[in-house]
This record gives C-alpha cells, sequence and structure tokens, in this order.
C-alpha cells in the first residue's frame, strides 16, 4: 500500500473558461485582446482557443479563466480613473509584484 502524500492541492472545480465576447457581453477589438493575450503570458495563465461560428463572425478566439478575468475587471475598475477603465496601463503581473518585493526586501537588508 502506496501512503505517500502527493505534493498536488486539489482546489475544487476549474475555473469556467469564456472569451472577452462572452464576459463583456460585446465585441472587445484586437488591441485589448493583444493586451489580455499578453498579461496573460505575465501571470502565466493558462489561455485556450475555441472555435465560435455567429451571424458575425466565424474564427477562433481566445478563451480565459473566467475567475482570472474577474480579476482584470476589478484593477480595471479600481485603479481606471475614468469611463475608459484604463487600469490595465498600470497593471502588475504576480511576477512582477514579487520581484518588486524581493527588490525592497534586499534593499533593506543592505542597508
Amino acid at each position: 500500500m502506496n501512503n505517500s502524500k502527493s505534493n498536488k492541492q486539489d482546489w475544487g472545480y476549474p475555473s469556467e473558461m469564456i472569451s472577452l465576447f462572452e464576459y463583456y457581453g460585446k465585441p472587445q477589438g484586437a488591441d485589448l485582446g493583444t493586451k489580455v493575450y499578453k498579461l496573460s503570458v505575465a501571470d502565466r495563465v493558462t489561455s485556450e482557443h475555441k472555435d465560435v461560428t455567429t451571424s458575425k463572425y466565424k474564427g477562433t478566439v481566445r478563451v480565459y479563466p473566467k475567475t482570472w478575468l474577474d480579476k482584470l475587471d476589478f484593477i480595471d475598475n479600481t485603479i481606471g480613473g475614468n469611463d475608459k477603465g484604463d487600469g490595465l496601463t498600470n497593471y502588475k503581473s504576480d511576477l512582477e509584484i514579487v520581484n518588486e518585493l524581493v527588490s525592497e526586501y534586499e534593499q533593506k537588508a543592505e542597508a
């Protein structure tokens, strides 16, 4: 009998994967799509491709975890200073935040 424990955590059900169109209820354009994709790479967030067919669009779209899009939307609405929600301009990936904290810690240790 194997009594070893797995190092993997069971975090429950994975988040639903949805497109930006499904999340916002309207097309978001290539500029925002590119920005969100780059942020997902920086945050190491899994994204997938999904084939869609609507009356106005047929092709492949990228889908992201809904929980991660919720995080971006929250940041965009709280940091963004106007109706355009420009908060993502100042968004920092999790890796950038950790690197800044490490740098601050190292500077304090040297002082």
